[in-house]
C-alpha cells in the first residue's frame, strides 16, 4: 500500500536572513533607502534578488515630465516652454538667463566620507540631481527638484540628501539652499541650510545609508502604504504573502 503524497507546505516569506559574506557589496541612492524604509523584505527583493518590477503609467509620466524640465534647462527644447511646464514658465526662463549656466541630470557618487569618489573606487551613495543653480559669489549653491503629482513628506528627505551630496561638488560652498517644484500645481517648498545644519544631516543620513548597506535580515513589514502597488504580492504571483497583514 502506498503511502498518501504529503500536501506541500505553503511557502512563506515573512523574512530573509542573510549571512554577511554571501551578500554582494551595497551602494545606497535615495530610491533603495526609501523601499529600505517602508519594507526590508521588499528592498531585498528589488535591489540584491534584482526581482523586475512594473513601471506604472504614473511612474512613467513622473519620469519623462521632469527629464522635459532639464532639457528645457539646457536649452534643448525649442518653440518656448512645454504645457507640462507651464505653472514655472517664469522660473525655467529665469533658469536659461543665469552665468553660470545650472548644471542638469549631474550624476554624484559619493564615498563612505561624502567625497567624490575617485575612479576604480565602490561609491556609498549615489545619486542623480535634477538641477544644480551655481552662486560661487556667494560660496552657496541651490539644489532644484522637479516633481508631477502631490506632495509628500519624504519629499523632504529627498531633497535633503541630494542637496547634502551636491556639497562634495562645491566643497568651498558655506551654505545652501533646495527648492522641490510641483510642476502640476505650481507649488514650491524651499529651505535652506548652513553648514552647520548640513554636517547634521549628513551624519544623519550616513547612519541611515550604513543600516540599508549592512543589513543581513530583511523582514516583511506590511502597511496599506508599501503594500498597496507591490509587485511581490503573492496576488500578482509574487513571493510574498504578508500583504494580507497589512496594517496603518
Amino acid at each position: 500500500m502506498s503511502k498518501p503524497k504529503k500536501t506541500p507546505r505553503r511557502a512563506k516569506a515573512d523574512k530573509v536572513k542573510v549571512r554577511s559574506d554571501k551578500l554582494p557589496e551595497r551602494h545606497w541612492s535615495y530610491s533603495s533607502w526609501s523601499t529600505f524604509s517602508t519594507c526590508r523584505l521588499k528592498y531585498y527583493y528589488q535591489y540584491i534578488e534584482r526581482r523586475q518590477t512594473q513601471v506604472s503609467y504614473a511612474m512613467a509620466r513622473g519620469t519623462a515630465t521632469p527629464a522635459k524640465a532639464e532639457q528645457f534647462a539646457l536649452g534643448k527644447l525649442k518653440g518656448g516652454v512645454p504645457p507640462e511646464l507651464s505653472k514655472f514658465e517664469s522660473e525655467f526662463k529665469a533658469l536659461l538667463k543665469r552665468s553660470p549656466r545650472p548644471r542638469v541630470e549631474e550624476w554624484v557618487r559619493l564615498d563612505k566620507d561624502w567625497k567624490v569618489c575617485q575612479e576604480g573606487t565602490r561609491p556609498f551613495f549615489i545619486g542623480r540631481l535634477d538641477l544644480r543653480v551655481l552662486e560661487p559669489k556667494e560660496k552657496r549653491y541651490g539644489s532644484i527638484d522637479h516633481k508631477t503629482g502631490i506632495f509628500c513628506f519624504n519629499d523632504l528627505e529627498k531633497c535633503e540628501i541630494y542637496t547634502v551630496a551636491a556639497h562634495a561638488l562645491m566643497p568651498e560652498a558655506e551654505s545652501a539652499w533646495w527648492e522641490f517644484w510641483y510642476l502640476d500645481y505650481g507649488d514650491v517648498k524651499s529651505d535652506e541650510l548652513s553648514l552647520r545644519k548640513m554636517k547634521t544631516l549628513r551624519e544623519k543620513w550616513h547612519d541611515r545609508g550604513m543600516q540599508v548597506v549592512t543589513a543581513t535580515e530583511f523582514p516583511a513589514t506590511p502597511s496599506s502604504f508599501g503594500c498597496r502597488y507591490c509587485d511581490f504580492r503573492s496576488d500578482k504571483g509574487g513571493p510574498c504573502a504578508k500583504w494580507r497583514d497589512q496594517q496603518e
